[in-house]
């Protein structure tokens, strides 16, 4: 059976044969008639060679658009890294003098679902201060591409890695959403279960913003 970019392929050749055969046709009737085909031929007929040469041009252009787009697709995919115990904490360390806020969700989690837009807007609110949301994937690791059409839906405008499953046992991750709050210093000041609405993420992020 044959995957997507495979019948892709035979798509082409085969759009290849049908405008090939027409500029054939066209290019035998005019060596039938001599050297003299813009007389001979009504512009109708003359112009037909034209028109499937830019047809095949067209093809072709959309062709290469697929292809790419299926390359940056699968590129993108690839490069959702996953995030171990030892990332993670060089992660912690790159943003330290930032409060950081980690959050474990997943796809298929409902309350996750219902979450993700007041990251979202947690996010566009602190994005000129000292503030990072870095969200962790549990999803299957089969499944990275899945995770990146749903960042992709659900407009996810903060850092996004599949999680380890080391940081899954490091954090006993055992329900979802789990979010947790480091302050400036790189010191874990909450971790929890549960779903934080804007408010709630404001009032801790504001509250470590201020402390001394």
């Amino acid at each position: 059976m044959l995957d997507r970019q495979s019948l892709l392929h035979v798509k082409c050749l085969e759009e290849w044969s049908v405008l090939s055969s027409a500029q054939q046709g066209d290019g035998d009737r005019r060596s039938n008639r001599g050297k003299i085909t813009e007389v001979a031929f009504p512009p109708q007929q003359a112009c037909r060679g034209i028109h499937a040469e830019d047809r095949m041009k067209k093809f072709f252009l959309l062709c290469a658009v697929f292809f790419v787009l299926a390359f940056v697709s699968e590129a993108y995919a690839r490069e959702l890294k996953t995030l171990h115990v030892e990332e993670l904490n060089s992660l912690l360390e790159e943003h330290q003098g930032k409060v950081v806020m980690v959050n474990f969700f997943a796809t298929w989690c409902p309350p996750c679902r219902e979450e993700i837009p007041q990251l979202v807007a947690a996010s566009e609110k602190y994005k000129n201060k000292d503030v990072i949301i870095v969200s962790l994937s549990v999803d299957e690791a089969k499944n990275k591409a899945s995770v990146e059409k749903f960042a992709e839906t659900m407009n996810i405008n903060y850092p996004l890695y599949m999680a380890g499953r080391d940081l899954i046992l490091r954090y006993h991750i055992g329900s979802i959403p789990h979010n947790i709050f480091y302050d400036r210093k790189g010191n874990m000041v909450i971790s929890q279960p549960g779903e934080c609405d804007l408010d709630d993420i404001s009032m801790v992020v504001e509250e470590l913003l201020d402390a001394k």
